[in-house]
């Protein structure tokens, strides 16, 4: 009985010591008025977001817009993998951008009348989802197909 007593004071003790600890959440506000359609975060730390009116980058004090084509500025999805940024738009364009310099290094134009939804990155395949027109793969060739099916391994 002693020992319970010991170990239920020693627990009551030390929770008095135990406390969480305060979530640190500040705004970010951007200089023109946004609708935020995806957000991802670099291997620096950098948030990208991607919006109705383009690409913009916010290093922890500032926002850098990223210039993208004028008619392909509504970014859906954004990924990053590999020193590079692929970007989805709206329209049906993929973008990849160089993750330190920031520029355009290449433009899948638009293969589909659909939005893109997502984009994966395994090894040098890169798969494009879409809104309403299936799946793509881009293989390491530069070749771009659309997904019929899906394969089992069985």
């Amino acid at each position: 009985m002693t020992m319970r007593c010991l170990i239920w004071v020693f627990s009551i003790f030390s929770m008095t010591f135990c406390y969480s600890q305060s979530p640190i959440v500040s705004e970010i506000y951007f200089s023109n008025e946004v609708v935020t359609n995806a957000i991802s975060e670099d291997k620096y730390g950098f948030l990208w977001f991607g919006t109705d009116k383009g690409l913009l980058m916010y290093n922890g004090y500032e926002e850098i817009s990223i210039e993208l084509p004028k008619d392909n500025r509504n970014v859906k999805e954004i990924t990053i993998a590999d020193d590079k940024v692929y970007i989805g738009t709206i329209s049906g364009s993929v973008y990849i951008l160089d993750l330190e310099k920031r520029t355009v290094l290449s433009e899948i134009s638009p293969f589909t009348k659909s939005p893109i939804s997502s984009i994966l990155i395994i090894k040098d395949i890169m798969y494009i989802s879409t809104y309403g027109d299936g799946l793509y793969m881009l293989n390491g060739k530069n070749k771009l197909e659309k997904v019929k099916g899906l394969v089992s391994e069985d």
